[in-house]
């Protein structure tokens, strides 16, 4: 039995030197953001989901989805960008449109899935690591805006 006591925490101890580190952002975790219409636009759901993985492939992972939105239709995705590089306060007024080269297309019920994979050369060749912004997303068909997110705080390892 004493020996049973001794066994069982260095067998615990072993697997707890051993095991490995999960690296995950440690400045911002996924969100899904609800887009709503500009104006009369369609839509009976619809959201973005924005991942941060930090690893040497892909950066961040961005996923589209559009239920009820209009038919047939192709939507280029534009980041409204606010915080310090820009000049502008998180969140606040004077936004900095930045198309991000993602579209999502509709079927015949109007629904569409896309996604971004953006990798780290990406972030760092626009100098935006260590940064914290503000981020909505647009969805623009023909050039106007048709669905947005709300605004959200982004930090930027």
């Amino acid at each position: 039995m004493k020996r049973l006591m001794i066994v069982i925490p260095m067998a615990c101890l072993g697997l707890l030197v051993t095991s490995t580190t999960a690296f995950a952002d440690q400045t911002f975790h996924s969100v899904r953001l609800s887009l709503a219409p500009v104006g009369d636009s369609p839509l009976r759901n619809g959201n973005v989901v924005d991942i941060h993985a930090n690893g040497p492939v892909n950066y961040a992972i961005e996923e589209y989805h559009l239920n009820g939105a209009t038919p047939n239709t192709t939507y280029a995705v534009e980041y409204l960008i606010t915080g310090a590089p820009f000049g502008t306060t998180v969140c606040g007024s004077g936004a900095f449109p930045f198309p991000n080269g993602a579209t999502v297309e509709t079927d015949l019920n109007g629904d569409g899935n896309s996604q971004l994979k953006i990798p780290p050369s990406f972030v760092t060749g626009l100098g935006l690591h260590h940064t914290v912004l503000g981020l909505s997303w647009v969805l623009l068909h023909s050039g106007t805006p048709a669905y947005q997110t709300s605004c959200i705080t982004v930090g930027l390892d």
